[in-house]
C-alpha cells in the first residue's frame, strides 16, 4: 500500500477497490474514549468502511483502530495545523478511495442526525440524493451539553453521547448571515457563542454550519475545514451534525491543545476554552434556551434541519416494507404537517429551514465547466448584462422596500458589485432568490418588446 501526503498505511489487508456505499473519513488524537461509540454509531447506520488517520496519539487510539475489521488506518507525525487542520489529510484520503462516492468527513466528536433516521439507513438517503442529482447537504452543526457543570458532565467509553449530554440550543438562539463562500449561508451563535465569545455580537464566535455529506468527485473541495466547499447541488433538506465536545475532559484536553499549539489560527478557539474554563466550571444548561433532544423529529420542530415531502415519499415504502407501523404513521404525520404548513417567506435562521425544500430547487452546480478564462469572462459578461438589463433597474425600489421590510438582504443588489470579482457577482445574481423571483417580470419585458413594435407598425 503506498504512502502518501506524509501518511503511512498501518493496517494489514489491502483497501479494495471502491463499492457503492457511504464512506467515513476521520482524524483523531489522544481520543481513544470516544471510538467505540463513535464507530459503533455509523455502523448502525448503515456504513461499512472508515478511513482513520491518527495524528501521533499516545493513549491507545491507534492500537484500538487497527483491531477494528471494518478500519483502514494511516498515521502521521505531521503538522495537524500545516496540514490546514486535516483537510489535506482527509481530502487526499476521500480523493483516492471514495471517488465519486459518497463520503462523511468528520471528527470522533460529530455525529449524524437527518430527518427521519431512526426509519432509514444512510443508504437510503444517498440513495435518495442520487436519484435527484444532490451532491451535498448543508447542515446546522449543533452542539449538545448537559444540565449539570462541566466537571460533573463524565463520559464512559462506549456510552451513547445523546445520554450524557441531552440538550440543545433552541434555534432562536442562532443567526444566519450571508457569506461569500460557498453555501452563501452562514451560521452563529449556540451554547458557545454565549458562554465563551461576545453574546452581544451576533457574528461573533464559530461557525456553526456543516457540510460532512458529500459525494466526491475530481471538482469537488473543501474550502475551509468542512463548513464550506466548492459549489454543488444542495439537498432540498438539511441536517444537522451533532457536535459533543463539551465533556468533562475539555478543561485539561483544551490545556494541552494550548501548549502544544498546533491548532489554525495559533489555537486561538483553545486558548479561548482553556481561558473560561480556568475561571469557572461553566454550566451551559439555559433554563429559556435549552431543549431536550428525542430524536430527530425534535430538531424538525424546532427549526434546526427540515425535512421534503418528496424525501418522505422516498422513505415512505421502506418504512412500510419493514412492517414498522410506527414508522409509518410518523411519517404519514410530518407529511401532512408540512403541507399544511406550505411556505413561509422569512429570513430567519429557524424559517429558513421551513423553506429550504424551494431554496434547494435553485441550488445548480458551479463546478470545472466555469473555471477556464473563457467561461469566466462569458460570465462576467452576462452579470454585467444583467445588472444593467432595464428590468433589474426598474425592479430596484421592489426590491429595496423588500429589504425595508427583512423580506430580502443586500444579496439582492447586484448592481453594487460591478467592481467585484466575478465570482462574488456570480454568488450575488445567479445564486440570489430575486433572479428567480424575476423571472416573471423577464418574461413581460420579452413579450413587450415583441408584441409593441409589431402593434406601432
Amino acid at each position: 500500500m503506498p504512502d502518501f501526503m506524509n501518511l503511512k498505511y498501518l493496517s494489514d489487508r489491502l483497501i479494495p477497490e471502491r463499492r457503492k456505499g457511504v464512506s467515513v473519513v476521520f482524524c483523531v488524537r489522544n481520543e481513544k474514549f470516544r471510538l467505540e461509540y463513535f464507530l459503533n454509531y455509523y455502523r448502525q447506520m448503515g456504513v461499512t468502511e472508515f478511513f482513520a488517520i491518527d495524528n501521533g496519539s499516545d493513549d491507545g487510539t491507534k492500537e484500538y483502530l487497527l483491531s477494528q475489521a471494518d478500519t483502514f488506518v494511516f498515521f502521521t507525525q505531521q503538522s495537524y495545523k500545516e496540514s490546514n487542520a486535516g483537510r489535506d489529510w482527509t481530502s487526499s484520503i476521500a480523493y483516492e478511495y471514495c471517488s465519486q462516492n459518497w463520503c462523511l468527513t468528520l471528527d470522533v466528536d460529530e455525529f449524524l442526525v437527518f430527518p427521519h433516521y431512526e426509519y432509514a439507513s444512510i443508504d437510503v438517503l444517498v440513495s435518495y440524493f442520487d436519484r435527484w442529482g444532490y451532491q451535498a447537504a448543508y447542515g446546522v452543526f449543533l452542539d449538545f451539553y448537559s444540565d449539570v457543570p462541566l466537571s460533573k458532565t463524565t463520559y464512559t467509553s462506549g456510552q451513547s453521547v445523546f445520554d450524557v449530554c441531552s440538550y440543545y440550543d433552541t434555534s432562536s438562539s442562532y443567526r444566519a448571515f450571508e457569506t461569500p463562500n460557498f453555501p452563501f449561508l452562514q451560521l452563529k451563535g449556540g451554547p458557545r457563542q454565549r458562554k465563551f465569545w461576545d453574546s452581544k455580537d451576533p457574528k461573533s464566535g464559530p461557525s456553526m454550519r456543516k457540510l460532512v455529506l458529500a459525494k466526491w468527485d475530481d471538482d469537488f473541495e473543501y474550502l475551509h475545514s468542512t463548513h464550506s466547499c466548492t459549489s454543488v447541488r444542495l439537498a432540498d433538506i438539511t441536517v444537522a451534525v451533532t457536535h459533543f465536545k463539551f465533556l468533562a475532559h475539555l478543561k485539561d484536553f483544551s490545556k494541552a491543545e494550548v501548549k502544544r499549539n498546533d491548532r489554525v489560527a495559533n489555537s486561538g478557539d483553545w486558548r479561548v476554552y482553556a481561558q473560561a474554563l480556568d475561571k469557572e466550571d461553566v454550566v451551559l444548561f439555559d433554563q429559556g434556551l435549552s431543549r431536550r433532544y428525542h430524536n430527530s423529529e425534535s430538531l424538525i420542530n424546532d427549526g434546526h434541519i427540515s425535512s421534503s415531502i418528496r424525501f418522505i415519499d422516498h422513505l415512505s415504502p421502506r418504512a412500510l416494507a419493514q412492517t414498522d407501523p410506527v414508522a409509518s404513521a410518523a411519517l404519514t404525520s410530518m407529511r401532512e404537517r408540512l403541507f399544511a404548513s406550505g411556505l413561509e417567506a422569512s429570513i430567519s435562521y429557524r424559517d429558513l429551514n421551513k423553506v429550504w425544500s424551494s431554496i434547494g430547487l435553485f441550488s445548480q452546480s458551479f463546478g470545472s465547466s466555469t473555471k477556464n478564462a473563457q467561461d469566466l469572462f462569458r460570465i462576467d459578461a452576462d452579470i454585467n448584462a444583467l445588472i444593467n438589463s432595464a428590468y433589474w433597474k426598474s425592479t430596484r425600489p421592489l426590491r429595496k422596500l423588500a429589504e425595508k421590510f427583512g423580506f430580502c438582504d443586500y444579496r439582492s443588489f447586484p448592481e453594487d458589485m460591478l467592481n467585484q470579482s466575478v465570482y462574488t457577482k456570480f454568488n450575488y445574481t445567479i445564486r440570489s432568490a430575486w433572479y428567480e423571483l424575476l423571472a416573471p417580470v423577464k418574461l413581460v419585458v420579452r413579450v413587450f418588446k415583441k408584441v409593441i413594435p409589431k402593434r406601432s407598425s
